[in-house]
């Protein structure tokens, strides 16, 4: 037989365990599993409803950085791979380009 949600065991015991940040917890087992990456507060694996600073939530309720300053995409918040015209991407930032 399987336990209403919130219980878990052979005698449908309730579960009373909270997890730590970065966890979420799986009633049907009353044990915690990993958020997605970067996430602090998620309600699943794929859905994420706090992220780490510095990484927002995406339509996708994953987590993505917050890239920095001039900075079109970016791995993480401080390692810019494309930057709005005029700026270059050195030491992960985009600074912007000098007239020679």
């Amino acid at each position: 037989c399987s336990c209403p949600t919130g219980y878990s065991g052979q005698l449908c015991d309730p579960c009373n365990r909270t997890c730590p940040t970065g966890n979420y917890l799986i009633n049907s087992a009353c044990s915690c599993a990993k958020c997605p990456l970067y996430c602090k507060v998620c309600s699943n694996s794929n859905t994420c409803t706090t992220c780490s600073d510095n990484y927002t939530v995406n339509a996708q309720n994953l987590c993505d950085p917050i890239c920095p300053a001039n900075c079109i995409s970016c791995t993480t918040p401080n390692d810019c791979t494309t930057c709005k015209s005029v700026y270059n991407p050195t030491t992960g930032l985009c600074d912007p380009i000098c007239p020679a």
